[in-house]
C-alpha cells in the first residue's frame, strides 16, 4: 500500500498454479475501497503483476480522483 494524491493504492497479487502471477489494483480513501480493477494479464513475476496493478490504480486516480 502506498499513498497517492490523497488516496491509497495497493495491489493484490495471486500466484497461479503454473508459476505465473496475476494481480488487481485497489484504490482506497479513508480506509474504504473506492474501486478495484479486474484481474490483469498473467506475468512471469509477482513484481511485474504488482507494478501493472499499481499503475492502473494511479491512472484511475489521475482520471477520476
Amino acid at each position: 500500500m502506498e499513498p497517492y494524491n490523497g488516496y491509497v493504492v495497493s495491489a493484490r497479487p495471486h500466484a497461479n498454479a503454473d508459476g505465473t502471477f496475476s494481480a488487481y489494483g485497489v484504490v482506497s480513501l479513508r480506509q474504504k475501497i473506492v474501486t478495484s480493477s479486474g484481474w490483469f494479464e498473467v506475468y512471469s513475476t509477482e513484481s511485474g503483476s504488482i507494478r501493472e496493478a499499481l499503475a492502473w490504480a494511479r491512472k484511475w486516480i489521475d482520471d477520476h480522483g
